[in-house]
């Protein structure tokens, strides 16, 4: 059913305010919620949409920012623009009017719109690293506030994204004046308890992960990863790697978490595997054969990740991730025995519909005392409309008939998309969040499949070049086995 994309912020507050009273006094109802987190995903806010409010903004501080920019007339961002204020705020209240009430949300990253220091330079005319910082502070309090006013008291897990980074994309610092900026922030609006405070600002700081239970879950261990650390982008620097001292900490986090038989969710920003995009588009490859395969970590990180998801798998209910703005999943697989699905990776859609995507978040329902995920619902505002409206697009147990959200029904899903002509259409429809328009060509599917569940290098590049399409779009493996 559409809904109409919130406008006013007094009246949609109201409406929120009345869905929450209604959830309160309906028993079967609050039984229904108790078990159930909002997800959402590279959101790329853009304070610069309206140029001419900058100068107010760039004056006041992140609390004031709200009434300033609540008098633009923008409508919200359509495709190939970053998200501005009004589908900001438009997105966190129907988040709010489809689940007033969740146990807690999930951001993985990039607060930031892309470019944002060129962005700043031009709206304001300042070209200081002070005046830029001083700017992105106040950008990333205010996004912290907004969330706060609509989920007060909800806790936020969120990782950083590349654009998140006073030093520019990809180019965070280890222990540097970002983490400990933020992480104030984060700490303040984020974490209520006292205790998850205190345990967030204990780790973040240092580089942007850290590892906590959420209030209320005695099973359940978040894990957020800075992956920006992992990413074939970043440059190599003096002194120890800071991708590999965070896999070594992550290590240590599994291998407790094992111990104490607890579940855990893992974040992190940038998935493992292929950049197919790049890949498909590097003119080293041809339709029929790939040579070069463009990675999104690099291949010694990816090793270590991969092999420590093969260790402590039975601990990990499942990982999640944004970057790519698409709705899509990864399978981590077993290279012994081969072919086993080992953890499920779960890539949110993004809220910013810069790359031709609906902006869209997701509702998952959950098993508290497992930890297990049973079904979660895409929502998305269809910005391509006349009229935009936000929506349900889907549910995972409705599209692909599986019981819950695991690795083996990742691989099932992998499996009949190879052939079945009707999964394929509803997948590549999911992928852009409702856009129609076609994500990739129907020459191109094979390598977006391929990355599904071939997260190294090589074994990308060893799918791609021996699925061959047979008349009917499906793929067969042509190689000798």
């Amino acid at each position: 059913m559409a809904r109409p994309s919130p406008l006013p912020r007094a009246f949609s507050r109201l409406l929120a305010g009345l869905v929450l009273l209604l959830w309160l006094a309906a028993p079967g109802l609050a039984l229904a919620a108790s078990g159930k987190f909002l997800a959402f995903s590279d959101l790329h806010f853009n304070p610069f949409a309206d140029q001419s409010l900058v100068a107010e903004l760039t004056a006041a501080p992140a609390c004031e920012w709200e009434p300033i920019l609540s008098r633009t007339a923008d409508a919200p961002s359509t495709y190939n623009q970053e998200a501005n204020y009004a589908l900001f705020v438009s997105t966190l209240a129907d988040m709010r009017l489809v689940e007033p009430n969740p146990d807690f949300l999930i951001f993985t990253g990039d607060i930031l719109a892309h470019n944002f220091g060129q962005l700043y330079q031009s709206a304001t005319g300042d070209s200081s690293q002070s005046g830029l910082e001083s700017f992105i502070a106040k950008t990333v309090t205010f996004f912290a506030w907004e969330i706060e006013q609509h989920f007060p008291g909800i806790p936020v897990f969120i990782s950083l994204g590349n654009n998140d980074a006073y030093e520019g994309d990809y180019l965070i610092s280890a222990g540097g004046s970002f983490l400990k900026d933020t992480g104030d922030v984060f700490g303040q609006h984020f974490f209520s308890g006292v205790y998850e405070r205190n345990d967030f600002l204990r780790q973040y700081p240092t580089g942007g992960y850290y590892s906590l239970t959420p209030s209320g879950e005695s099973n359940i261990r978040i894990i957020s990863l800075n992956s920006v650390f992992f990413s074939v982008k970043r440059q190599p620097g003096a002194g120890v790697d800071p991708g590999t001292a965070e896999l070594d900490w992550l290590e240590g986090q599994l291998k407790a978490a094992q111990a104490a038989g607890g579940k855990i969710y893992l974040l992190s920003h940038i998935p493992p595997g292929a950049n197919v995009f790049n890949t498909i588009h590097d003119s080293a490859n041809t339709q029929d054969d790939v040579s070069r395969v463009t990675s999104f970590w690099s291949s010694s990180h990816t090793a270590r990740y991969l092999d420590l998801m093969e260790r402590y798998s039975d601990n990990i209910v499942c990982t999640f991730a944004g970057h790519t703005h698409m709705d899509d999943f990864r399978l981590v697989m077993s290279t012994s025995p081969p072919g086993k699905a080992l953890a499920y990776l779960h890539i949110t859609p993004a809220t910013s519909p810069q790359f031709g995507n609906n902006p869209a978040f997701q509702v998952f329902t959950y098993d508290p005392a497992s930890g297990a995920l049973l079904d979660f619902t895409t929502h998305y505002l269809d910005v391509g409309a006349s009229l935009p409206l936000w929506r349900g697009e889907y549910s995972f147990l409705q599209a692909y008939g599986q019981a819950g959200i695991t690795s083996d029904a990742g691989r099932a899903i992998f499996d009949a998309l190879a052939g079945d002509q009707r999964l394929r259409d509803a997948y590549t429809t999911q992928y852009k969040a409702g856009n129609r328009v076609s994500p990739f060509r129907d020459s191109e599917f094979k390598a977006y499949w391929c990355g599904i569940a071939n997260l190294r290098a090589n074994d990308y590049q060893n799918c791609y070049n021996c699925q061959v399409r047979s008349s009917s779009g499906g793929l067969s493996n042509s190689c000798a086995r």
